[in-house]
This record gives structure tokens, sequence and C-alpha cells, in this order.
């Protein structure tokens, strides 16, 4: 399930907000999520969710912002408002989990250095597309993969790296197994990738006090699997590290040779400004 976000503003606050969020976006989420501890534990239970180490329990889209200027590591919001997606994979009672959270909320959000403070204005529930064992996604935000080679280091790994698609399945299906409790039943799971433009590295620092570098890949691709783990990636994310926003997708919608990317329900200046953005950061 996803929900479009809707904020205000408050410039009078401030208008300057760090370019690498990620943190700070997934722990104010986080924390709205369980600020009603009683509507949360009731949603827990709802879904029959009993474990929550290893569970993620909802993904983010970028900030929508579609006048800005950057500064250095620093981001100046032009517009009087901005946008965010929220994606959950697990649908009881989320409707009124999302709605009782963040319905006319106000909430500051950035790090020592700079914030904003943002009012919800508008919650807009989007229509969950049909899934199926072939599909076409654009990453909206970095797809991440690691592979530990020891306990001391991590390695992120490049979509030419040996492996990589290994890492992406197994990726989802550990996803799969989390979200049912239980392995898929096939023993020969058939999966494959085709980018359909080159990979380009994104290099995001998630956490300034300890210096975390995250590297992560934008590009659009193919993807054939069972479509139970295409659903997984969609909601939740692909690749790892989804809970700080990445591995964020949206489905590729056209019969055109070029594959024009559509957010699903935005408006054309919206998408523009999407497209924009993506190909900044593959330049």
């Amino acid at each position: 399930m996803r929900y479009r976000l809707r904020f205000k503003v408050d410039h009078d606050y401030g208008s300057i907000l760090p370019l690498n969020y990620q943190l700070e976006v997934y722990r104010l989420i986080r924390d709205v999520l369980t600020d009603d501890q009683y509507l949360y534990q009731q949603w827990l239970k709802s879904n029959n969710i009993y474990k929550q180490e290893k569970l993620q329990i909802f993904n983010f889209s970028n900030l929508i912002v579609l006048e800005r200027k950057i500064y250095g590591d620093r981001m100046l919001i032009l517009s009087d408002t901005v946008e965010l997606t929220l994606s959950f994979l697990f649908e009881n009672n989320t409707d009124q989990l999302v709605w009782e959270s963040f319905d006319r909320l106000n909430m500051t959000v950035g790090d020592k250095k700079s914030q904003i403070r943002l009012k919800v204005i508008a919650i807009e529930k989007q229509q969950c597309p049909t899934f199926t064992s072939c599909m076409q996604f654009i990453a909206r935000s970095p797809i991440v993969l690691q592979n530990f080679e020891s306990t001391r280091y991590v390695k992120f790994l490049a979509p030419s790296d040996e492996g990589y698609l290994e890492n992406f399945t197994q990726s989802m299906l550990d996803k799969y197994n989390l979200f049912r409790g239980e392995p898929m039943e096939s023993a020969n799971i058939y999966t494959s990738i085709d980018f359909l433009t080159e990979p380009k590295s994104k290099l995001i620092e998630i956490n300034n006090n300890q210096k975390e570098l995250v590297k992560g890949y934008m590009y659009r691709f193919k993807i054939n699997a069972p479509k139970e783990l295409i659903e997984i990636g969609y909601k939740i994310g692909f690749g790892d590290k989804n809970h700080l926003g990445f591995g964020f997708c949206d489905i590729l919608y056209s019969t055109e040779k070029k594959l024009q990317p559509t957010l699903e329900g935005s408006t054309k200046e919206e998408t523009a400004v999407q497209n924009s953005i993506e190909n900044k950061t593959l330049s």
C-alpha cells in the first residue's frame, strides 16, 4: 500500500534541509507511526507481526521538491509544498494507521545544522497495481546491495559484480520469507534482470556523526521473477536498507520504444521534476 503525503513548508521557521536526509526522515516516520502505541500495537497485531527485529515495516520515496537550489550539502527549498510517498507491505488497518498518525500533523525534520517544519495538508492513497512475472521499473532512490565479505567490512555490490543477481534475488526471498513466515514453495526460482539504462552509482552519507557511507545504483530495469517477489520489492523496496528509503521504485508505464517514467497519481509538472532529479543523479 502506498500513501502520498503532501506537506506545507513553514518558511518562517526554515527552508534548508540536508541533501542526505534519509536517516532523519526514517526516524521521523518511525516516531510518528509509533507515537500512539495503542494504535501501533493494534496494527501490528492485525497483521500478525510479532517479531520486528529484521522485519522492515515501510519504505519511502525521495522528497519531491518542485523548486529548490543546491548549496554544497544543503538544499534550499523554494516551494511552498513538498511531497513524499510512504509504502507498506502490510495492508490490514494500514489506512487507519496512516491517517490517524499523519492527518494535519505538524513535524520538524533535519539535522543539527538545518531543519524545516512541515504540516501535513493532504494524504492520498494510491491504487495498487496488478503484478505480473515480468515488469519494468525505474529506481527513484539508489538500489543498495550489501555483501559481507568479513565480520568487519561490508562491500556494496555494483550491477557488474559477480553475484549481483543472486544477491538481488536473495534479498527479495528473505523479505518474502519474513513476510509469509515460511520459505517460498518453489525449489527452482528463476529470476533475471535486464538493465534498460546504464547503472549510475550514488554515494550517500546517512549519518553525519559516524560518517557512514552507503553506495547504491540508479537505473531502469526489467525483471522476470515470481510475481509474489516482485510485489514484495515494489511495496517494501528492492535491495537492502529499505527502511532508509533505498530501493524505492516506480513501475514504468509506456508502449513507446523510449520508456517514459510516470509517477502514479502525479501531475505532469511533478513527473518532469522527478525526471530532472533522475537526470542530475545519473550525470
